[in-house]
């Protein structure tokens, strides 16, 4: 049996428990009905819906997950797959934030993405020079690919927001990085999923940075501008900004020097 009904149904029991439920789960419950029959949507939850809406969120983020790799995708998919986010995305910002809170300051902090070349880099700069005062030690790692540069796009970019990365070059994170690093920051979950199942990493020490942005998108995923227009470099460049500053808040480090707007 497909779990995409059990996602649908995670989700919108979730959303509905939200202090001021969104109107788009009525939309996601209607598109639930037009692509599953009933029955199947009156498949018995009760393991997957008890406990608060905070538990909720890794059941229904797995679900999602497996429910996007049906191959052929449900036809109307593509119209779901933002709509989670978007009813998820204060729970699990909520969530992240109180997570911060609660551990101890970081000592070594490690900012991973894809290749190392246009965001880890940057979002590593920019917490460098958040916690210049605090005495935490930032690094930044990809999965493939040493000693490339950055692209002038994100040289470009990160120069009109105070980052010089023009003599950055990319290391492949290895368990070394992994296991000496206190906090793991990552670009999307995807990468949460690989840094813990390749370098036994508890999940609680992997943080989304997505999970943190105080404006509410469709995605987890802070988008890869790599081979993209600047519009898209400085699109992620502001995310990675207002993301770095909610984690450097919630650590309880004092604030740093700020970029230009």
């Amino acid at each position: 049996m497909s779990v995409a009904p059990f996602w649908c149904t995670a989700v919108v029991r979730s959303a509905a428990q939200l202090p001021h439920p969104p109107r788009l789960t009525r939309s996601l419950r209607r598109w639930c009905v037009r692509g599953f029959e009933a029955r199947t949507l009156r498949f018995p939850l009760r393991e997957a819906m008890r406990g608060s809406p905070l538990s909720l969120i890794g059941k229904c983020d797995a679900l999602m997950d497996a429910a996007t790799r049906v191959t052929p995708p449900p036809p109307f998919m593509t119209r779901l797959q933002a709509i989670p986010g978007r009813l998820l995305h204060p729970l699990r910002r909520r969530r992240a934030l109180e997570a911060l809170r609660r551990r101890p300051p970081p000592v070594t902090i490690l900012v991973v993405c894809h290749g190392n070349i246009c965001r880890s880099p940057f979002g590593a700069a920019v917490l460098m020079r958040a916690l210049a005062s605090g005495g935490v030690r930032v690094e930044s790692a990809g999965f493939i690919g040493p000693n490339r540069s950055c692209p002038p796009q994100a040289v470009t970019v990160a120069a009109r927001r105070g980052v010089d990365l023009s003599g950055h070059r990319s290391q492949p994170l290895t368990a070394a990085l992994a296991n000496a690093a206190d906090l793991i920051v990552v670009m999307d979950p995807a990468q949460a999923r690989v840094i813990c199942g390749n370098f036994g990493r508890l999940l609680r020490d992997v943080l989304v940075l997505g999970d943190l942005d105080p404006v509410a998108t469709g995605t987890r995923t802070i988008r890869d501008p790599v081979d993209r227009g600047v519009d898209v470099f400085e699109e992620s460049y502001a995310r990675i900004e207002r993301c770095v500053a909610e984690m450097v808040q919630a650590l309880g480090f004092p604030p740093g020097k700020r970029s230009r707007p």
